[in-house]
């Protein structure tokens, strides 16, 4: 049997956070605030609307696969992994 997830098209931060730690990546509202305040940090694209940020759950969903590695059977295998995309 899958688990299926259902969230909202659009979300706050609250939601989008609590979104991305049900499906596996968890994270803060204060880590995604943060995210968005440094350019440098790559976090999740978000819009503003009246003042609040916004996230699209094509979005989260998109920047947590981007993060997630490929599959692999042993740790080993990670690091060869790693090693190639290096």
């Amino acid at each position: 049997m899958t688990e299926q997830i259902t969230a909202a098209k659009r979300m706050t931060r609250i939601e989008a956070a609590a979104y991305l730690t049900l499906i596996g990546f968890p994270i803060s509202t204060k880590t995604l605030a943060q995210y968005a305040s440094r350019a440098h940090v790559e976090g999740p694209p978000y819009s503003i609307a009246n003042g609040r940020a916004i996230y699209e759950r094509a979005d989260l969903d998109a920047w947590a696969a981007a993060r997630t590695s490929p599959k692999a059977r042993s740790s080993s295998e990670h690091e060869d992994i790693a090693r190639r995309a290096a």
